[in-house]
């Protein structure tokens, strides 16, 4: 048969259970703290267990679990809003009549290439656009250098980079030098005379 697992609780919980929530004494609170369904999540490795009266942010560790702290009902955890991407609520709510609804906003985040100003997903460090179109050395000293944390070795390879494709581009002025026998010979090609 199963041990039941070890659950810790901690002082901070406690305080914050009786603040909150609301308990006549620390055992009161110690033991709504390790009701049933804080012992039947923390096997599953439950970070948050919610009851009726809050949510219970749960630690776990090498020997055991240990109950952190209370939030009530009407917030959510910050432990949560860190995970999930969320947006951490305001600490007290608007007043009656005045609610607005905040949409997360989507990070926008830009090519590591000079001059280009693509977006890229989060994980990438180059656009669609331009990956491609790099030589893959200049590729992989980017994305390595900005993984193992080198910021001279990035910031040079993004240089390279901003360096190939101005070397890539054609000129800017709208005409080349045409002699004009040249041009006569457009025209009569042109013309169907040639």
């Amino acid at each position: 048969m199963n041990a039941a697992p070890e659950i810790h609780v901690s002082h901070h919980a406690v305080r914050r259970f009786i603040e909150r929530i609301g308990a006549d004494s620390e055992a009161e609170a110690r033991c709504a703290l390790t009701c049933r369904a804080v012992q039947a999540a923390i096997p599953f490795g439950a970070r948050v267990v919610r009851l009726e009266s809050g949510r219970i942010i749960i630690k776990h560790t090498a020997t055991g679990a240990t109950v952190v702290t209370v939030v009530p009902l009407d917030r959510l955890p910050v432990q949560l809003c860190r995970k999930s991407g969320v947006a951490r609520p305001a600490s007290s709510p608007p007043p009656s009549g005045q609610t607005k609804e905040r949409k997360p906003m989507a990070r926008n985040y830009v090519c590591d290439v000079p001059g280009c100003g693509r977006h890229r997903k989060r994980w990438q460090r180059i656009c669609e656009h331009c990956f491609p179109r790099l030589p893959g050395d200049i590729r992989t000293a980017i994305i390595d250098a900005h993984r193992h944390g080198r910021r001279s070795d990035w910031r040079a390879a993004c240089r390279r980079a901003g360096e190939f494709f101005a070397g890539d581009k054609p000129a800017r002025s709208g005409t080349s030098h045409i002699s004009s026998e040249e041009a006569f010979h457009r025209n009569q090609r042109l013309l169907g005379e040639r």
